[in-house]
């Protein structure tokens, strides 16, 4: 089975993770909380363009804290009533297979059509208020006046553009484990 590079290759700590050293550092903060007891009154939302890591830097955030990531898509569940039956039990249950945790993933929210997906913000402010797990969302533009109460509900995150120094030392990674695993399957 061939895995795509940008996955097989995905950062899988938030020590691979480059260029979002203050994002990095605010999100282990509310984790950290989080994990001492101290309940997140609010969601996380990481804004940033398209690319710059939004959900790489979550599952690399739950694989060094050995947590589970319940993911949902903006696109492919939308309605209130479909993420109340997802989500809904899912905030109030421990996590299993030995996790410490959860986190509960909304990803690409400014792809909400406020028109076709009713009742899906309030949805999401109630597990926000209900969930004992982080909620956390993406949005590529926060600003979007769709997300406005959920932005007023979250503390916001901004990731930084990946300047062209950062992609070319990530290249030159890629390409030695590219190297080095061409010699470790010879």
């Amino acid at each position: 089975m061939h895995i795509p590079w940008v996955e097989k290759y995905r950062p899988r700590s938030l020590k691979d993770v480059i260029n979002q050293e203050e994002a990095k550092a605010k999100l282990e903060e509310l984790i950290n909380k989080w994990l001492k007891g101290e309940r997140l009154s609010k969601g996380i939302l990481l804004a940033g363009p398209p690319g710059v890591g939004k959900t790489t830097i979550i599952h690399a955030l739950a694989n060094d804290y050995g947590l589970e990531v319940l993911e949902l898509n903006a696109s492919d569940v939308r309605t209130g009533d479909r993420i109340s039956k997802i989500v809904g039990r899912s905030i109030k249950e421990a996590s299993i297979f030995g996790f410490r945790g959860k986190l509960i993933l909304f990803d690409e929210m400014d792809g909400l059509d406020l028109k076709e997906d009713r009742g899906s913000v309030g949805e999401i402010i109630k597990i926000i208020n209900e969930s004992r797990f982080p909620i956390v969302m993406t949005a590529n533009d926060p600003w979007d006046p769709k997300l406005r109460d959920l932005r007023e509900r979250s503390e916001v995150i901004n990731l930084s553009h990946l300047r062209k120094a950062m992609w070319l030392s990530s290249l030159g990674k890629y390409a030695k484990r590219r190297r080095y695993d061409a010699k470790k399957t010879r």
